[in-house]
């Protein structure tokens, strides 16, 4: 009898949970009036997390809301991690983590860029156009071919890009001077073609050979000092090749 009891007990409860729950869907004060959104280091979202966020306005606070914007934040592949909470009585509180890229590969032929892509370790994300600002320019953005884009998509990123890569983020402090790096695998050099843009300087600095990364810091410390205070047209660049041995201005 005890456990039939328990039972019929267990059974209102949940009725009354279910109903308590459907009947909080259409109670007016408890519509989404808000939505907070905190990103662990300050940026923007993708656009369309954005747009899934903003939509969720004046619908109810319980129910499938949250469900389903969770749905939509999970199919970002920018986005690292999340967390969703209700705050009563017509608040979300949205907190998301993108994920540290350690580049952003530009696909592009001639002046034409194709798509974006993002890079951490040795796995590809997807970046919409729309997003390409995301990251900050401390983010070192990488110009690829549209032949090397398809071999790494389609047989795995190459140790020799994220070589260049982790030899770009050694640069530390001069990397504020850099806006792009041209990369080209296919190269005698053992690092590949890299040509670093300083857009600031109007310089180009072409890496020949395979130097260390502070040989590579005082090399840039000379281009600085050398084409600082400068005046140049707007399509003089003024290029410079850096081999073991110093550098040359062509």
């Amino acid at each position: 009898m005890k456990a039939a009891r328990f039972a019929v007990m267990l059974v209102l409860v949940g009725m009354l949970a279910c109903i308590g729950v459907y009947t909080l869907k259409y109670i007016p004060a408890f519509v989404v009036n808000q939505v907070v959104l905190q990103e662990e280091q300050g940026r923007a979202l993708p656009k369309r997390a954005m747009e899934a966020l903003a939509s969720q306005k004046g619908r109810p606070l319980f129910g499938e809301t949250k469900g389903e914007l969770s749905r939509q934040l999970s199919q970002e592949p920018l986005i690292a991690r999340f967390s969703i909470s209700r705050k009563l009585p017509d608040k979300l509180s949205v907190k998301v983590s993108l994920r540290p890229l350690e580049a952003v590969l530009v696909v592009a032929e001639g002046d034409r860029t194709q798509k974006l892509m993002g890079l951490e370790g040795k796995t590809l994300y997807p970046i919409e156009m729309a997003d390409g600002d995301i990251y900050p320019d401390s983010v070192v953005r990488i110009v690829i071919t549209p032949i090397y884009a398809a071999m790494i998509e389609g047989y795995g990123v190459d140790d020799e890009l994220v070589k260049v890569v982790r030899y770009l983020a050694s640069l530390q402090g001069n990397m504020s001077l850099i806006t792009m790096v041209k990369y080209d695998n296919n190269s005698s050099n053992r690092l590949g073609r890299v040509v670093l843009q300083l857009a600031s300087l109007h310089a180009e600095v072409c890496i020949r050979e395979e130097v260390t990364p502070e040989l590579m810091r005082k090399a840039i410390d000379v281009v600085a000092r050398e084409e600082r205070g400068l005046l140049h047209l707007d399509n003089e660049w003024t290029r410079y090749d850096v081999y073991a041995s110093g550098i040359v201005r062509r």
